[in-house]
């Protein structure tokens, strides 16, 4: 993991796009949320709130070899939204969003 309180930038792929335009016009509290754990996400991704984690079952997974990661929107909360991500070795300043779901 990079380290810890440097800003990053944010990209979207489009299907974690696709998740956040419909989360916006189906559930704004939910969005806002979503939001702003993007902001934690973008600011600090060790922000304790995030509560982010290698996911086991994608370890190796992201396009350049490295893990793909978890973070909470919510949590304790029934389909408690997530955000998974990756850190692009290439490009040590950007986190790639590969999706946002609700945790089934």
């Amino acid at each position: 993991m990079p380290v810890p309180g440097a800003p990053f930038r944010l990209k979207l792929t489009p299907d974690a796009e696709t998740s956040w335009n419909a989360l916006a016009t189906s559930d704004q509290g939910k969005w806002k949320k979503v939001n702003k754990a993007l902001k934690y996400l973008k600011n600090d991704p060790g922000h304790r709130s995030l509560a982010a984690h290698k996911w086991d079952t994608l370890r190796g997974r992201a396009p350049d070899g490295g893990d793909i990661w978890t973070a909470y929107a919510e949590n304790n909360t029934p389909s408690a939204w997530r955000i998974f991500f990756f850190y692009d070795s290439r490009d040590p300043g950007l986190i790639y969003v590969t999706t946002i779901e609700p945790h089934s």
